[in-house]
């Protein structure tokens, strides 16, 4: 979702500058891809706001339905709760050939997982900080009964604020587990991995307590303990598609 995201790479799904999706969203350029599909910097018609587009890829014949499954898991996933440290998804659209598409807010900046390998470890109240804002972002997730189960540092978005800092947003709920209100045991997993190991943090919680900080606190861990990159090493971008 970031500028830095948009170099130096082949998006799998090709839309020319200047393509208008479904009347309202003209595509700008390439933001990213990741697993799940490609995301577009597109502008709203009507209002002129930007927006990150989020496209399918492709899918193999033989892995399409699965892949449309788990593309709509993650989007309504996302669309159970709103949350300041969760990327927001505004709307759901179909391409004339039935493939989906998200419309999501759009971020500047770049991933945890880049800017690690890019500057090394931390200092260890930045990495705090970080995994505080992370943790706020499960614990809303978990209020609405949604397990994100994936919060490695290249879903953790370093979004840029207007005053300089960053902010977290988490991104993929594409593997997610939904639980449920009412207390039920019945479960709904993402059809992309039915035997997706869960991380330690398996219940809703309206808390943020050790249990709803499992992941963020192992990703604080890796922030004040990465090794400094070595003088040849390339800096990575990000390609937020995830």
């Amino acid at each position: 979702m970031s500028d830095a995201a948009s170099a130096g790479f082949a998006p799998r799904l090709v839309f020319p500058p200047g393509t208008v999706v479904e009347g309202k969203y003209r595509i700008e350029r390439p933001l990213g891809q990741g697993e799940m599909g490609c995301v577009f910097l597109a502008t709203h018609l009507r209002n002129g706001e930007s927006l990150a587009l989020k496209f399918m890829h492709p899918a193999d014949p033989s892995q399409g339905p699965a892949a449309f499954a788990a593309f709509l898991h993650a989007a309504r996933a996302a669309a159970r709760f709103r949350s300041e440290n969760v990327a927001h998804v505004r709307d759901m659209g179909m391409l004339e050939d039935g493939a989906p598409f998200l419309v999501m807010e759009y971020l500047e900046g770049g991933t945890l997982d880049a800017m690690l390998r890019a500057r090394g470890a931390l200092p260890v109240a930045q990495s705090v900080d970080l995994a505080m804002e992370a943790a706020r972002g499960l614990a809303d997730a978990h209020a609405a009964g949604v397990i994100h189960r994936d919060a490695r540092p290249s879903n953790w978005f370093l979004a840029r604020v207007p005053n300089g800092a960053t902010h977290v947003k988490l991104l993929d709920f594409g593997g997610s587990r939904i639980v449920p209100r009412g207390g039920s045991s019945e479960d709904r997993r993402s059809p992309r991995s039915p035997t997706r190991r869960p991380s330690r943090s398996t219940r809703p919680t309206t808390s943020t307590n050790a249990r709803t900080c499992g992941p963020s606190g192992s990703c604080s861990t890796r922030c004040s303990r990465a090794r400094r990159p070595s003088a040849t090493r390339r800096s990575c971008t990000c390609a937020s598609g995830s």
